[in-house]
């Protein structure tokens, strides 16, 4: 894996619009829909100063311990160079040494690549309230996921 560490950057967005603005249009551009919120945590790989690959994490719930991973993209240009992995494993740092529990909703197709890089597929069960009605409601637009968790080392 190449060291692209000096590209990685975290951010807190509140009041950085023009960061956002720049997120904003990398998304947009590479087609996925969500929006950024005020109060999510992003990352993302510059490389030549052009964004490459980003992410987001949102609160999950009224918690400030527990988040949702959301919007894990990579640039069509540069998938398959492990850009995904290095954001990804940056990401699972930032919330082990920052004590927050990690949450997502995989595509099936990519459940693979999220248990490679410590995710656990949940039962229902295991599944907090506010993602299992996440995951209802792709459920229900005919989209299925996998809800799974970061499992961190001592925890």
């Amino acid at each position: 894996m190449r060291d692209l560490t000096a590209n990685l950057h975290y951010f807190f967005l509140r009041g950085e619009k023009i960061q956002t603005l720049n997120l904003g249009r990398f998304y947009k551009r590479n087609g996925y829909k969500g929006k950024i919120q005020g109060d999510d945590l992003c990352a993302w790989i510059e490389i030549n100063e052009e964004i490459t690959a980003a992410a987001r994490i949102s609160p999950l719930n009224d918690e400030t311990t527990t988040r949702q991973l959301r919007g894990l993209w990579v640039h069509k240009a540069h998938r398959r160079q492990a850009l995904g992995t290095l954001l990804l494993r940056s990401i699972n740092q930032h919330a082990t040494d920052n004590k927050y529990d990690l949450y997502l909703l995989a595509y099936p197709h990519l459940g693979l690549f999220y248990r490679m890089n410590n995710y656990q597929p949940l039962s229902q069960q295991e599944t907090p309230d506010s993602l299992l009605t996440k995951q209802q409601h792709y459920e229900a637009k005919g989209t299925p996921t996998i809800a799974m968790r970061l499992i961190m080392e001592g925890r």
